[in-house]
């Protein structure tokens, strides 16, 4: 049954599934076209913009912390669909020669109708023309039917906090709970099947070579019938 199906049997709304179960990763083998320019779109309506609070933790970020805010904002999250930005680019330069120690992704004014229609992903950059980034899920089809109404959250690794539930505001550890979700091109992996890594600890001990570059956030709708949007994205850093 097709997930457009599922949705109308859901009512009144159901509380997200959790667990993970095993499988297998296919990497693909065709390099990345990634455009960095600036997509201009219709601006986002106004809504109230919620602070973020705990999420049954703290996050602290490390010596040598930097941050990145994309210059794509106002991004809509079209219905079946990618993004209207796809990806939203994160621009890094000046890595210092330690290893990556963490990540935090943080997403400001996020909403959709129906979150569990929604996947994303992050990127890590694609070095000497192929496919050798890393990746992990930020959401894949978690939330079930709760919306998002104007969170603003970090997802981040270094973080005694919660598992994000893929609509809540706060600070909040990376999930591990996602769905079988194929996203577009130019999105360099596909998921085949559930029990991957998927956490932001993929991305641990990076060198300053597989950091510096543009990291990449895919977000896309995989089920019909809900919207949504999400006002700027910050990739931020941390070092040893």
């Amino acid at each position: 049954m097709a997930l457009a199906d599922r949705k109308s049997l859901l009512k009144p709304k159901v509380t997200p599934p959790t667990g993970v179960s095993s499988g297998n990763f296919n990497f693909g083998t065709t390099s990345t076209q990634i455009n960095t320019a600036f997509l201009s779109q219709a601006p986002v309506p106004s809504t109230p913009y919620q602070t973020p609070s705990a999420g049954g933790g703290t996050y602290t970020p490390v010596s040598g912390s930097f941050s990145y805010t994309s210059s794509q904002s106002n991004i809509l999250i079209n219905d079946v669909a990618t993004a209207s930005v796809y990806p939203i680019t994160f621009v890094v330069s000046g890595a210092p020669s330690q290893s990556l120690s963490s990540v935090a992704l943080t997403l400001t004014n996020y909403r959709h109708t129906w979150v569990g229609d929604v996947g994303m992903m992050l990127v890590s950059p694609v070095v000497s023309g192929s496919v050798t980034g890393s990746f992990a899920i930020v959401a894949g089809n978690i939330g079930g039917s709760n919306d998002a109404v104007s969170a603003s959250v970090t997802i981040t690794n270094n973080t005694t906090a919660s598992a994000w539930d893929g609509y809540s505001s706060g600070y909040f550890y990376n999930t591990t709970t996602y769905g079988l979700v194929n996203f577009s091109n130019p999105c360099p992996f596909e998921i085949t099947s559930s029990g991957l890594s998927v956490g932001f600890s993929n991305f641990t001990n990076l060198t300053q070579a597989q950091t510096n570059g543009t990291w990449s956030l895919y977000i896309q709708d995989f089920g019909g019938g809900d919207t949504g949007a999400l006002q700027s994205a910050t990739l931020t850093l941390n070092y040893y």
